[in-house]
């Protein structure tokens, strides 16, 4: 069994990742159906859960869901969990108390609110994941890339400049799916490449940045003999703190790849020489939230949606230094972003 998945990997990175770059929907086996009766004209109302809205990514994918809000004439407010996944049931509570049609989340995994989306579900209230990773019972849809493909695209560019033996870090988050279907991947990977995984540095709690910092300026301080050749981390906040952390070590030759991206992740791919390449999707995050409000569309409409959906409206690509797009915009040019939510977040 292990042979055939590590050259299922194989194939995958030999053939220039083409098959993770098509888009997809799959469905759960005798999954619920969602069907709710049309909602005519009423005054439509939207929740969004968003697991840190401090960060510029999810100021950017909030900033899409108040645009696509406001061409149908919907209210869409913005919650946030400030990564206190213990309050994710009872904000999830609160908005389907309030009367809320349809509830989006963003990055957090509905295991942490497994009854409220079967409530919700029981209400006629779609629940509508954002690379949340996980499908329960009653979820209508979760819309997302190929974290597994992400993960194969960054651990292959670290193996591709390294040699079979050299040592690298991996700084991943062990709560979150998508993180951990991105290290699973990798780790295969390097597997194959026969790169050696010197130490697995997790997050548990606290800022994540600034933990990610410490821990990776702690190995490379410990790593008197320099034998620490890369960062593999899951997220572009741990990638930037992998590259200060290294860049104040004085560690140059440090390679950093990362997934997802901002507009402080062009600006480090620029100006940092460690941060080398990410698995980058947010600008096509306006391609996937348009499908996403398109299916609430049709729900609204009365049209039936097999519920534990999941629907991949977009593909991952690699950005890395060599294929920068001009100062100030997004890989796709989908235009130029500050970074600032120009809404309100409750």
């Amino acid at each position: 069994m292990r042979s055939i998945f590590k050259n299922s990997i194989r194939i995958v990175l030999l053939l220039g990742l083409a098959a993770l770059f098509l888009v997809s929907t799959t469905m759960a086996v005798n999954a619920d159906v969602l069907k709710i009766e049309p909602k005519g004209k009423k005054e439509i109302k939207i929740a969004v859960l968003d697991l840190i809205s401090a960060i510029e990514t999810a100021a950017q994918t909030n900033s899409h869901y108040m645009k696509e809000g406001k061409k149908r004439g919907w209210d869409v407010r913005v919650f946030d969990l400030k990564m206190n996944y213990a309050e994710a049931p009872n904000i999830l509570e609160t908005m389907i108390n309030a009367g809320y049609d349809a509830i989006l989340v963003n990055w957090t995994s509905p295991k942490y609110y497994k009854a409220q989306v079967k409530k919700a579900f029981d209400k006629g209230i779609p629940v509508f994941t954002n690379h949340c990773g996980d499908l329960v019972p009653g979820l209508a849809a979760e819309f997302a890339v190929s974290s597994y493909a992400q993960g194969a695209m960054t651990a292959d560019y670290i193996s591709t400049k390294l040699k079979a033996g050299d040592k690298i870090l991996m700084s991943t988050d062990p709560t979150v799916a998508p993180c951990i279907n991105r290290r699973i991947v990798a780790e295969r990977v390097f597997e194959d490449r026969k790169i050696t995984i010197a130490q697995k540095l997790y997050f548990t709690s606290g800022d994540p940045v600034q933990v990610g910092y410490d821990q990776v300026k702690n190995a490379l301080t410990a790593d008197v003999n320099k034998e620490i050749k890369a960062v593999w981390t899951d997220w572009e906040g741990r990638g930037q703190s992998a590259s200060r952390a290294a860049m104040d070590l004085k560690r140059s030759d440090i390679i950093v790849a990362t997934t997802d991206d901002s507009p402080l992740t062009y600006t480090y791919l620029r100006e940092n020489p460690t941060y080398h390449a990410t698995a980058a999707m947010i600008g096509k995050m306006g391609i996937l939230v348009e499908r996403m409000f398109k299916e609430l569309d049709n729900v609204f409409a009365g049209k039936p949606l097999q519920t534990e959906t999941v629907i991949i409206p977009v593909s991952s690509y690699l950005v890395t230094k060599e294929n920068l797009p001009p100062k100030g915009y997004f890989f796709r040019d989908d235009g130029n972003y500050s970074g600032k939510p120009n809404f309100k977040v409750q």
